[in-house]
């Protein structure tokens, strides 16, 4: 049973059935030889009167692919643009990282960098104390500078 506010698929073509059904009686209801709906002419504009009728106007030719070339620097301003700049960014910041750097990761895990494996995929932060914990050189959201703050809550 379907919900107040739905329509279910049995009344959807109950309905149809309906509609269907009325049309064919109202086809049958107008005499042989008689047109269901009469033709009637449309009021011409004051003037032209007698103005054979026109064909509707095609817009330009060029106008296609200026509509797609437009659609294609639309996309590349707000995707592509964008994304290669963010993996500039993304690079630089990976150059900085070396040991005694301070590193947030994206688990929001605060450290400094202790050691980097030989073949630069993990990366050794020291936590507190004596607790290190090894991640993976893709789980460094940020490289904490001096200046840059860190994102951390200010203290």
């Amino acid at each position: 049973m379907p919900t107040s506010g739905s329509v279910g698929v049995r009344q959807l073509a109950t309905f149809a059935c309906l509609l269907a059904a009325s049309a064919a009686a109202a086809q049958d209801a107008v005499p042989a030889g008689v047109d269901a709906v009469p033709d009637v002419p449309e009021a011409a504009p004051v003037g032209e009167a007698d103005a054979p009728m026109r064909p509707r106007e095609e817009p330009p030719s060029y106008m296609t692919p200026l509509l797609i070339a437009c659609g294609a620097l639309w996309i590349y301003l707000l995707v592509i643009r964008p994304g290669s700049r963010q993996k500039a960014e993304r690079a630089a910041m990976m150059e900085k990282l070396k040991p005694d750097a301070d590193v947030v990761t994206i688990g929001g895990i605060h450290g400094t960098v202790a050691k980097m494996a030989a073949d630069g995929a993990t990366v050794t932060i020291k936590v507190d104390g004596n607790t290190r914990l090894t991640v993976n050189r893709d789980a460094i959201r940020d490289v904490v500078t001096p200046d840059s703050g860190g994102g951390g809550d200010g203290n």
